[in-house]
């Protein structure tokens, strides 16, 4: 009997290597996945504008980085002593507004240089509920816990995202034509709007998502929040809030994204810097002994073995010490 409904994953049309430069933005699942590419030796620009879930805030704040004008002056705020800008993470925020607009204007710069060279640019998507400024109409990215009567709650349209997208893409195309956008939805659920009104917030990013991928070439969907919710489908893949992924679910995601968007070099490559890794974590009970000794001569050498495929040199140099204390 099957008890499952596995997600098999076709392999991708534009696949991902080492060489290659990636970006990521939209949700704490971005940054997860892009924190996941980092310990594993990818080139990674991970979230710079830190945490955003709505597909028009996600937009906009790429737009704003590659269109080099100044910050509104309307979306600043001060509350409770600190300044607070309402398109951006509060990790920005600072008791000086001009240091919260110096923080937002170095992230535009990380995000620029690194989209001027990315190949693959990763979206996660939250929800498809924004909170407007009730002063301008202004879709927020964040309300920075301000009164909510400055804010109107409502749903975007999948018209709406897809018209966000596409001016996106337009700027994007001029700047990287080939590069490749791999859109997807988070599976961490948003019950504060009810769990009912999280399945249709979901409902409506995900079919802006295959109207997207259907309109545009070089844009693919990776299905993690099917994922969660279709192949696991069960709480003990979600953390003690059942809101958010465990690490059993997070590694099974990740393992589906590299069989399907890995080259094949990329995936031997991969494996021999996990196992690399593992060994890296390992503590000897006693370092000067010989087996210590020796097994850290033979590490030395499968990094440098590595050196010219991954970034491995700060490895090299902590185990050279090790080796020579």
């Amino acid at each position: 009997m099957i008890f499952r409904t596995e997600i098999v994953l076709p392999t991708a049309p534009h696949l991902l290597d080492y060489q290659q430069q990636v970006f990521t933005t939209g949700s704490c699942f971005a940054a997860s996945l892009g924190h996941r590419l980092q310990l594993n030796k990818f080139s990674v620009t991970n979230t710079p504008f830190g945490t955003v879930y709505n597909p028009v805030s996600i937009h906009r704040q790429i737009l704003d980085a590659l269109g080099g004008q100044d910050l509104a002056e309307d979306d600043f705020f001060t509350h409770q002593g600190q300044w607070r800008n309402v398109q951006y993470h509060s990790s920005f925020n600072d008791l000086n507004q001009e240091n919260v607009s110096n923080k937002i204007r170095h992230a535009w710069q990380i995000a620029r240089q690194s989209l001027h060279h990315a190949d693959w640019l990763i979206i996660t998507y939250g929800t498809a509920f924004v909170y407007e400024l009730t002063s301008n109409g202004r879709i927020v990215a964040n309300c920075q816990k301000l009164p909510s009567a400055w804010f109107q709650k409502r749903l975007l349209t999948p018209t709406e995202i897809v018209a966000s997208f596409d001016e996106l893409i337009t700027h994007l195309r001029r700047l990287r034509a080939q590069v490749n956008i791999l859109v997807t939805l988070s599976p961490v659920r948003h019950v504060r709007d009810s769990l009912t009104l999280n399945q249709v917030s979901k409902s409506v990013v995900r079919y802006a998502l295959h109207q997207i991928v259907e309109k545009h070439t070089r844009v693919s969907y990776f299905p993690s929040y099917e994922i969660v919710l279709d192949d696991l489908r069960d709480y003990r893949f979600y953390e003690s809030d059942l809101i958010h992924p465990n690490q059993s679910a997070l590694e099974y995601i990740w393992e589906k994204f590299c069989d399907a968007y890995l080259t094949a070099e990329t995936k031997a490559t991969l494996a021999r810097w996990q196992s690399i890794a593992a060994e890296l974590q390992h503590r000897a009970f006693d370092p000067d002994a010989k087996a210590n000794k020796q097994r850290l001569e033979k590490l030395h050498q499968q990094l440098l073995h590595l050196r010219g495929v991954l970034p491995v040199e700060n490895e090299i140099d902590e185990i050279a010490k090790q080796i020579n204390s």
